[in-house]
């Protein structure tokens, strides 16, 4: 008995030991969270749908810092058919300028299409930065909208 209460006794202190010390590497006031890569933060897509059978998808990609390029390379819409997903079409940075900015740290934009009221949507963006010393892309898919 004597022997499991010092065994609790010193898992408790080790636990608490090292709670402290992953606490106190935070800044005051500040909670620290992981980032998603050394040139991407956080990326976030939406889909809305809009009214007169239009939807909206909007994302906002962080990077990490200034970056030559931020933002998306490409958006892949789904639209659920019969209870399937299937591929709708693809909007590409090439051809919406607002889709990759250059030398910033953040890039938010929109893109509206045309959809059929009743269809359930979604959209996958391949977020992406870049500077001198590389590039990353990362994937995220929305949550669903329906056209109507």
């Amino acid at each position: 008995m004597k022997k499991q209460t010092i065994l609790i006794i010193i898992v408790a202190v080790l636990i608490f030991t090292l709670t402290t010390s992953v606490l106190a590497a935070a800044p005051e006031g500040k909670i620290l969270e992981p980032k998603s890569s050394n040139y991407l933060r956080s990326y976030n897509v939406i889909v809305s749908a809009e009214g007169d059978n239009k939807v909206k998808v909007g994302f906002n990609i962080l990077a990490t810092d200034i970056m030559n390029h931020v933002g998306v390379l490409e958006i892949k819409i789904e639209k659920k058919i019969s209870g399937s997903w299937v591929h709708d079409r693809t909007l590409s940075h090439q051809y919406y300028s607002n889709f990759l900015r250059k030398n910033v740290a953040q890039n938010n934009a929109n893109v509206i299409f045309n959809g059929v009221p009743g269809v359930q949507y979604r959209a996958t963006i391949t977020a992406y930065a870049a500077n001198s010393s590389g590039s990353d892309t990362k994937f995220k898919t929305s949550y669903t909208a329906t056209c109507y």
